[in-house]
C-alpha cells in the first residue's frame, strides 16, 4: 500500500495518550494514528450509510396508502 507523508497538529494531552497508546500496543505513532484513522473512516461511512438508508425509506413511506397513513398517521415515521 502506498503511504503519504503528512504533518499534523495534535493537542498535547492527545498527542502524549497517542504516543504511550502506540507504546502499549506495541506498533509506531504512525501505524496507530492510521489504525485510528481507519476506525473513524468505517464509523463515519457506516452512519453515512444509515442516513442514507433513513432517507430512501423516508422518501418511500411517505407515499403510503390512504387507509395505512389514516390508521398510523405520523407515528408510523416518527424515529424513536
Amino acid at each position: 500500500m502506498t503511504k503519504t507523508n503528512v504533518s499534523v497538529d495534535l493537542d498535547q494531552e492527545v498527542a502524549e495518550g497517542a504516543i504511550e497508546a502506540a507504546k502499549a500496543g506495541g506498533v509506531s505513532l504512525s501505524e496507530w494514528i492510521n489504525a485510528s484513522a481507519e476506525r473513524a473512516l468505517a464509523a463515519e461511512l457506516a452512519l453515512t450509510g444509515v442516513d442514507d438508508l433513513h432517507d430512501e425509506l423516508e422518501e418511500e413511506l411517505t407515499d403510503l396508502p390512504a387507509d395505512v397513513e389514516a390508521e398510523f398517521g405520523d407515528s408510523f415515521l416518527a424515529t424513536p
